[in-house]
């Protein structure tokens, strides 16, 4: 499988940390596959917060 690249739309998506978000775009554009890099990039960072002591 080619690797996932991000146009600028979607590293915006990607980028965004705070609250609820909504996507609006038409089929075909990438929403699922960015919505699930984001999900899979919160909870690898939150697995890393959680799993690191001070």
């Amino acid at each position: 499988m080619a690797a996932f690249v991000l146009r600028a739309s979607q590293e915006a998506v990607v980028a965004y940390t705070g609250g609820l978000m909504g996507v609006s775009a038409v089929p075909g554009s990438g929403k699922t596959q960015t919505l699930s890099y984001l999900a899979a990039k919160l909870v690898a960072e939150g697995a890393s917060r959680t799993t690191r002591r001070s």
